[in-house]
């Protein structure tokens, strides 16, 4: 077996990372290394999966301010592109979405678990708990 260069073994990860998500076991990815001639041990394998579930939970960090700020930034882009075309149903649908992004939707009921019924708040303290006076 000769060793691998770095472009080949990138490529090898980049195609198992391609096979994990459509869910191919280590079994799967062995038959698949061995259909496409890779010449390399299991364990070199074991390290190509590695490689790729690492890169998987890589993936899988997000950093919310930067996607907060992505998607706010593509939202004010559609609208200005909506107003432009005169495009006003969707600049309002795009601008109610921009709105509830930011959490700046007001529920428009509070209901509570039994059927739909109204939360009931009491404050006050209740003389059968035995909390309180006596």
């Amino acid at each position: 077996m000769t060793k691998s260069n770095a472009a080949q073994v990138q490529a090898r990860v980049d195609a198992v990372f391609e096979l994990l998500l459509q869910g191919a076991s280590r079994r799967g990815v062995l038959q698949y290394a061995a259909r496409s001639g890779w010449g390399v041990s299991p364990r070199q394998i074991d390290t190509y999966i590695h490689a790729a579930k690492a890169e998987l939970a890589r993936l899988a960090e997000i950093d919310r301010s930067e996607e907060l700020g992505t998607a706010t930034a593509q939202l004010r882009m559609l609208f200005m592109r909506a107003l432009a075309t005169g495009d006003l149903r969707s600049a309002r649908a795009i601008r109610k979405d921009l709105r509830a992004l930011l959490g700046l939707e007001a529920p428009t009921r509070i209901t509570g678990v039994e059927g739909g019924a109204p939360f009931k708040v009491i404050i006050g303290i209740d003389p059968d708990d035995g909390e309180g006076t006596p």
